[in-house]
């Protein structure tokens, strides 16, 4: 039986004493240095890659401007 996971955040940026999720911003999702998918954040910064297997991973983030 296979199982699969799934991988979730929020992208925030904090400006003076708020914080302001980014939307638009590129989740690129990592497993041993090679690159397993992207996904971009929701108006509120958050982000979910789903069917994912277990382990670990880097996730790094980029946005225009």
């Amino acid at each position: 039986m296979s199982t699969a996971g799934s991988l979730f955040g929020l992208i925030t940026i904090s400006e003076e004493v708020t914080t302001v999720g980014l939307e638009g911003a590129q989740a690129s999702i990592f497993t041993d240095d090679t690159l397993t998918t992207t996904t971009f954040s929701d108006e509120r910064g958050a982000y979910m890659v789903m069917g994912l297997e277990a382990g670990s991973y880097d996730v790094t983030v980029n946005l225009e401007g």
